[in-house]
């Protein structure tokens, strides 16, 4: 596979991570990336792609490239308690977008009044197949302009699990706003430490539970 390059999806002051006021994106627990605290309204493609998922709450959404990689981003933090407000959505899941394509707008004056912050994560998701190998960080991007660049890593063996055995339980999600980004991230996480193929399963559709955005494309 060759390498990707990721454009601004966002005009803004692009930051590291670690600036993000939210431990999950901080601590990179979702993947690696950048975030950008944004000075314009329009979320745009940042690559060739499908979209993968999009939030109830219009706040994030998910790009799936040609070469796999997984793409997330998430306009805010805590935007998902706004519940759409100020918020608009352009495209839908299952959705082929070109580079530069508008995916969401948003209100940008409501939401600095009402969000935690408005730093907005560019996640690549996926490092156990792709890392980054350049990054534009701490500088001002226009939409367009280069952000990420991803290369492919080499290949890991799959994890080995007993077939034969099988545990299935009914669960009810009592958080306020489901299985969004933050929860996701945390459940994935402690899964790494089992030797075990995890399925959620939802509104007759399935997600490999190792997987955040798969989770979140389940709309719990």
């Amino acid at each position: 596979m060759s390498s990707l390059m990721l454009l601004a999806p966002l005009q803004g002051w692009s930051a590291p991570l670690d600036e993000v006021p939210d431990a999950v994106f901080a601590t990179r627990m979702l993947g690696d990336g950048l975030a950008i605290d944004p000075t314009g309204a329009t979320l745009h493609a940042p690559c060739d792609g499908t979209v993968v998922s999009v939030a109830a709450q219009k706040h994030a959404v998910t790009l799936r490239a040609a070469n796999g990689a997984e793409i997330l981003m998430h306009v805010g933090i805590d935007t998902v308690a706004l519940a759409g407000e100020g918020f608009e959505l352009h495209v839908a899941a299952g959705e082929h977008v070109i580079a530069g394509a508008v995916l969401l707008s948003f209100d940008l004056d409501r939401l600095a009044r009402l969000a935690k912050s408005l730093m907005t994560p560019v996640i690549m998701t996926d490092g156990e197949r792709f890392r980054i190998a350049r990054r534009a960080q701490d500088r001002a991007v226009d939409v367009g302009d280069f952000l990420l660049e991803l290369q492919p890593v080499a290949s890991t063996s799959a994890v080995s699990t007993d077939a034969g055995v099988e545990i299935a339980k009914n669960v009810v999600i009592q958080l306020d706003h489901g299985i969004h980004a933050r929860p996701a991230a945390v459940l994935a996480s402690r899964i790494k430490g089992f030797a075990a193929t995890v399925t959620l399963e939802a509104h007759g559709r399935s997600a490999n539970a190792r997987s955040p955005v798969a989770m979140m494309s389940l709309g719990i």
